[in-house]
């Protein structure tokens, strides 16, 4: 499963999507929900928690999380066309 923290653009949402995968977005269920309880959501359906924001690291290492694998994503204005599908 595929956890999609609010900040994560739709583009990748629909990719995954598309794709056939498993996700979730949090945008979509549990928008507003705090840092704290997107970690707790993703822990829950072991997914793989996919963001943009950096609080992410600092909340992980700081808190000791254990059993949440994370993928932080940092690119600037992107052009879709050059990414491989």
């Amino acid at each position: 499963m595929i956890v999609f923290d609010e900040n994560v653009e739709e583009y990748w949402i629909q990719l995954i999507k598309t794709k056939g995968y498993e996700y979730l977005s949090i945008r979509e269920k549990y928008q507003g929900v705090s840092d704290y309880k997107v970690i707790e959501i993703a822990r829950n359906v072991k997914g793989l928690l996919v963001t943009e924001d950096k609080d992410f690291g600092e909340l992980l290492f700081a808190h000791k999380v254990e059993k949440l694998a994370v993928l932080f994503m940092r690119y600037d204005q992107p052009q879709y066309n050059q990414i491989q599908n």
